[in-house]
């Protein structure tokens, strides 16, 4: 009985410093410096880029109702998802807020990448993940222009 006992906080101990170890939260994902920064209020507008640069785009967040932001990158005839086009997504996290308070919204950071010349966008919706036929509740749009 004595050894069992042992053997299972032994391996509870092990565990706790596996995770320990483990990298998680907004510190985790290591974005690159911006040329740009946007937000809600730059929607619908052009944003110019050179080759290589990022722009890091900041909006509200609140995960805790359900909505959460999903993105797709599209060229100017709205093909779709894009993988060869002018930007291409670099990564993106979530900020919680300070103060843990039930509601309170945090922080979705992206980060687009100047892939190469051409024109762009970057379409978010706003929306429930297992609400896949439901209207999202907000639809933004940012245009890019990359030149060499």
């Amino acid at each position: 009985m004595r050894s069992r006992l042992f053997g299972w906080a032994g391996l509870a101990v092990v565990c706790l410093g596996m995770l320990a170890g483990c990298e998680t939260g907004p510190e985790a994902v290591v974005l690159p410096p911006p040329a740009v920064t946007l937000t809600a209020a730059d929607v619908n507008r052009t944003t110019p880029l050179r080759l290589g640069q990022y722009a890091k785009i900041t909006l509200k967040e609140n995960p805790s109702t359900g909505y959460t932001w999903m993105f797709r990158v599209t060229d100017n005839g709205e093909k779709g998802n894009r993988k060869d086009g002018a930007i291409r997504l670099a990564g993106e996290r979530f900020l919680p807020p300070a103060e843990q308070q039930p509601g309170t919204p945090g922080v979705r950071e992206l980060m687009v990448h100047a892939a190469q010349p051409g024109h762009a966008a970057l379409i978010g919706e706003c929306r429930r993940s297992w609400e896949r036929r439901a209207e999202p509740v907000m639809t933004i749009r940012y245009d890019f222009t990359v030149k060499p």
